[in-house]
């Protein structure tokens, strides 16, 4: 037959698709509600299976900061700050940290549970992709979301709860741009039909309407204020979305090839939006998580080569996803280099390449092109990030990025399968080959996030070079009480020729000496870590707590002043500070120092305690009680604590209250020298002699020079 045979339209959108197919039933397409469900539960199941492993995973690197030790997730009032005060959080992301001060307030610490979330973040942000690739009749939107759910490149985005952020921000990425879509279905209408004179213009890959005419007439003015609204939550979970407008801009392009006056109006409020979003977020970056404090002062062609490399290194990885680790090496940067200059010069000229080919090829490749380099370029090394101190590169800068060469891929080959005219089963059989071998790999490489250890040993045997890695393994090793093995850590990352954060392992190094006791030899570290950076207070904080220790009080409150001038927001800086005040015998100002590191962390417990020995020296003794009393209540095993309120109520004649607190302090630290010596006293008063004798021989263990309490003879 020469004339066409004509198809139900329903058939012929599902061709169009390119997904449908493979769940069609005696030749009927499904409704587009069941085929969401299907899609939706596949991808949702398959991303929790093969997240397992990291749902069941703990806490690690920032995690801590972002979570653990972070006091505004702990009040009511740290919803407001994470709001309205820059600082309060590590970065200024307030709708992760809520989610965060949320998930606080119902599971605590359950590291599961905030895996689990991010775990069904990202399923919904693949689902969401698979609705927008569907909404825009992109073959192998299907198989597109799923790569994109199981694709192992994406486990430290996934695995890592710090990385929040990224799986947040892409949910509402995609949610803003599902909006938009539907806010203006017509747009591309009139002119995309006279466009499609070939084959491979028919399909996805060139340009098709955004959404039949028949079914949305007019433009929705409720879908662009949904739109407005998640592109804003987008922006406060991470700002690189503000790629957003740029990526819609291109999805008109590569649908008509022009971009309407009225398409360009309506995202006039969210490139000023992004544009905003941008400056905080530079100037927290700079100010608060450390940009400034690192030199990163590179040249602009050295810039430009970080680029050149960076795409194609990630474009590689989605290719080729091994290995993978969560720091790769830093490479060396040479402008003298012609093989450097390859990389950069390479993608300038595929993009040419595309430009030249729109005509013959359509604008589909070229579209994949430039959302892949557009996404990514805040992570390109033209703009400082703190990461770049130790790495150009990590897999959570292309979470977004990946969708550009997955979709095209994706598409290409069910174009290709198309073309062949193979039908759907060879199609499905790819597809699924593809997600098993992926599947497989993400498994395995969720397992890398499941505590410090694992995930610092993992990095050291991809990346031997990697020095942050072997440091923060060291502080892993120090936290558990492995001390031989951290200061060898430390050891082994000094002797590397590019450590490059030597004065933080010199910090750390002697930290390590400090425990072990051997404090001329944490000095000598803490010193060799200034000399380095004397601006350093962490350094200038701990030398000056050693020196206190040492017997050198007038030299400790010069380093400690110092670190409390650099960097005022350290509460352990203050305490100290107060605490060596107080050994000079300067209680009030020891006592102003104490209320500022209780103002910057209420739960310190030492700054209540020594604000409590502060009060007790001026006299006030009813305030030092409720000072004692708020340590107590933080640490309730805090035997100093108690035995120092026990001295107050002795002092007032409160005698049972004392006696409560040093039998609680005795139960806690049976040998405490003080806490036996104060109850001795107590009872050699009641005429338990006995009693108080061995209580008294206990005290004389810790502290011999201790004199016989009044109604006893000695020991």
């Amino acid at each position: 037959m020469t004339g066409r045979r004509r198809t139900n339209p329903r058939h012929r959108q599902a061709e169009a698709d390119g997904d449908e197919t493979s769940i069609h039933i005696a030749g009927t397409a499904p409704s587009p509600r069941f085929a969401a469900i299907i899609i939706g539960l596949a991808i949702v199941s398959l991303t929790l299976l093969v997240y397992a492993r990291a749902i069941a995973g703990g806490f690690i690197w920032d995690d801590d900061s972002y979570i653990l030790n972070n006091e505004t997730l702990n009040r009511a009032a740290g919803l407001w700050r994470i709001w309205f005060e820059i600082g309060a959080t590590p970065q200024y992301y307030p709708l992760v940290f809520t989610t965060f001060w949320v998930e606080n307030q119902i599971w605590g610490h359950w590291s599961h549970g905030y895996h689990l979330v991010n775990v069904l973040l990202h399923a919904g942000t693949a689902w969401m992709l698979w609705r927008i690739l569907r909404e825009l009749r992109v073959p192998g939107a299907a198989a597109a979301a799923l790569i994109f759910a199981l694709h192992p490149v994406h486990v430290e985005s996934v695995a890592w709860i710090t990385e929040r952020k990224n799986v947040l921000s892409g949910f509402f990425y995609m949610l803003a741009a599902w909006y938009f879509i539907r806010f203006s279905p017509n747009e591309t209408s009139r002119v995309a039909d006279a466009n499609t004179s070939d084959s491979m213009r028919s399909t996805a890959l060139s340009h098709r309407p955004l959404m039949n005419e028949a079914t949305v007439p007019n433009a929705n003015w409720k879908y662009y204020i949904l739109s407005l609204a998640c592109f804003i939550l987008a922006l406060l979970s991470k700002t690189v979305t503000a790629s957003l407008p740029a990526a819609l801009l291109l999805v008109y392009w590569w649908k008509t090839g022009r971009i309407s006056r009225r398409t360009l109006i309506a995202m006039l409020p969210m490139l000023a939006l992004g544009a905003a979003a941008g400056r905080i977020t530079a100037w927290v970056e700079t100010h608060h998580v450390g940009t400034k404090f690192v030199d990163l002062d590179f040249s602009a062609a050295q810039r430009v080569l970080i680029a050149g490399r960076a795409v194609w290194f990630y474009l590689w990885k989605l290719l080729w996803p091994h290995p993978l680790t969560f720091i790769y090496p830093r490479w060396r940067l040479d402008a003298a280099s012609a093989l450097q200059w390859a990389f950069p010069m390479a993608a300038v000229l595929l993009v040419g390449i595309l430009v030249v080919l729109v005509r013959r090829a359509g604008r589909g490749p070229l579209t994949a092109a430039l959302f892949f380099g557009g996404t990514l370029f805040p992570a390109l090394g033209f703009v400082s990030v703190f990461p770049m101190r130790y790495s150009f590169v990590a897999d959570h800068f292309q979470y977004l990025a990946s969708i550009g060469p997955i979709v095209f891929i994706c598409a290409g080959g069910a174009w290709l399968f198309r073309r062949m005219q193979l039908g759907s089963t060879p199609a499905c059989v790819a597809t699924g080959l593809a997600c098993l071998i992926l599947g497989i790999l993400t498994f395995r490489q969720a397992g890398v996030y499941r505590d410090l250890v694992t995930l610092w040993v993992d990095t050291l045997k991809k990346n031997p070079d990697a020095t942050m890695a072997r440091n923060n393994l060291g502080a892993e090793y120090q936290r558990q009480g492995r001390l031989d093995e951290a200061i060898t850590c430390y050891v082994e990352s000094l002797a590397h020729p590019d450590c490059y954060d030597r004065p933080d392992v010199l910090t750390n190094l002697a930290k390590a000496w400090t425990l072990k006791g051997d404090y001329p030899r944490a000095i000598e570290y803490y010193e060799q870590a200034l000399a380095l950076r004397p601006d350093f207070p962490k350094a200038r904080s701990n030398l000056g707590a050693i020196l206190q220790r040492v017997g050198r009080a007038r030299e400790a409150e010069s380093h400690l002043r110092a670190s409390v001038e650099s960097y005022p927001e350290n509460p352990l800086a203050w305490n100290n500070l107060g605490s060596v005040l107080l050994e000079l015998g300067r209680a009030q100002e020891a006592l102003d120092c104490l209320k500022k590191a209780a103002a910057l962390r209420p739960d310190l417990p030492d700054a209540h305690y020594n604000m409590g020995n502060a009060l007790f020296r001026l006299r006030r003794s009813e305030e030092a009680l409720a000072a004692y009393g708020e340590a107590i209540r933080i640490d309730p095993k805090y035997v100093d604590a108690h035995v120092n309120r026990a001295n107050v109520f002795l002092q007032s004649g409160q005698i049972e209250r004392a006696r409560q607190d040093l039998n609680e302090a005795i139960r806690i630290q049976p040998d405490h020298a003080i806490g036996n010596y104060h109850l001795s006293s107590i009872l050699a008063r009641e005429g338990r002699r006995e009693e108080a004798q061995r209580h008294y021989t206990i005290a004389k263990r810790g502290r011999p020079d201790l004199p016989p309490p009044a109604g006893l003879t000695g020991s």
